[in-house]
């Protein structure tokens, strides 16, 4: 008994050797040839194969080559995740374009040739206009030739002629403002001369007539007065005064004549002065200064 117990294991020894070989040798595995069981793998012709499902049927897929080394063929799977390091290298290529893009931006180096139409310095060309110039020195109106009051002078489309000159007109100041410079007023309301003033108030008065088709003003913005005193200072004149008829305020109709003041500060100490008024008129855009006789 015990020799055929050994004789019938060797027997079985034998079949399951020869399944064996037959299994290796079931190396014809093709794509989408079936399969019995989800996930199994098998290796044939150098390929490892694994058992998929495809629709409803369970097939082979298209196998992954297996490497010499056969520790390697279990870290394949391991290698899967490499694949996934494939598309890591492709955002390592889409920062080169980026780069290549914020070198197209340094172009914009160029804005730096705008700063040279700062040959805008052009404008220099403004200082020219406020040139001042005088009238001939033989002509009426000249610093050399004044004109006496009551003498009429053509200045464009107006005729000026000065009327008359006061000076200390402080008293008729105060009395038509309490407001005006070089006044103060007591706790009674009344106005008076401000004695701790140093400065008195000069009138001279314009008569003008207007030969524009035009209403016109004698004391525009293009005309300016002023005194010239005897230190080489100058006073000008001062449209801030209140309840006198000032020069500033007329406007004379086509044909029309105006009469108003030009008023100017001085000091007190001048209480009699031979000097000039001058008009300057910058009306065609280069300032003419006209000179005019006056006294006190």
């Amino acid at each position: 008994m015990g020799k055929w117990a050994k004789t019938g294991l060797a027997v079985v020894l034998l079949i399951s050797t020869s399944l064996i070989t037959v299994s290796s040798s079931q190396a014809s595995i093709k794509l989408g040839s079936k399969c019995t069981k989800l996930g199994v793998k098998s290796v044939s012709a150098g390929k490892t194969y694994s058992c998929t499902k495809k629709g409803k049927t369970l097939v082979w897929n298209s196998g992954v080559k297996v490497v010499k080394q056969v520790p390697k063929t279990k870290s394949t799977p391991a290698a899967t995740p490499a694949s996934s390091q494939t598309p890591a290298a492709a955002p390592s290529v889409t920062p080169t374009p980026t780069i290549s893009e914020t070198k197209t931006p340094t172009p914009s180096a160029s804005p730096t040739a705008t700063p040279t139409p700062t040959s805008s310095s052009t404008p220099t060309a403004t200082p020219t206009p406020t040139a001042t110039t005088t009238t001939d020195a033989s002509a009426l109106g000249s610093k050399e030739n004044p004109v006496p009051i009551g003498t009429p002078l053509t200045i464009g489309d107006l005729v000026y002629t000065i009327k008359k000159v006061e000076y200390n007109i402080d008293t008729k100041l105060c009395a038509a403002d309490g407001t005006n410079t070089g006044c103060v007023i007591d706790s009674n309301g009344v106005a008076s001369v401000d004695p701790t003033d140093t400065n008195s108030w000069v009138s001279v008065t314009f008569s003008v007539q207007n030969n524009a088709t035009a209403t016109a003003s004698p004391d525009g913005i293009s005309t300016a007065f002023f005194i010239n005193l005897p230190n080489g200072d100058l006073a000008w004149s001062d449209d801030l005064i209140f309840g006198y008829p000032l020069l500033s305020d007329v406007n004379i109709s086509p044909a029309g004549t105006g009469t108003g003041s030009v008023l100017f500060q001085v000091p007190n100490t001048l209480t009699h002065l031979n000097s000039t008024l001058t008009l300057g008129d910058s009306s065609n855009g280069d300032t003419v200064n006209y000179y005019f006789q006056i006294n006190w």
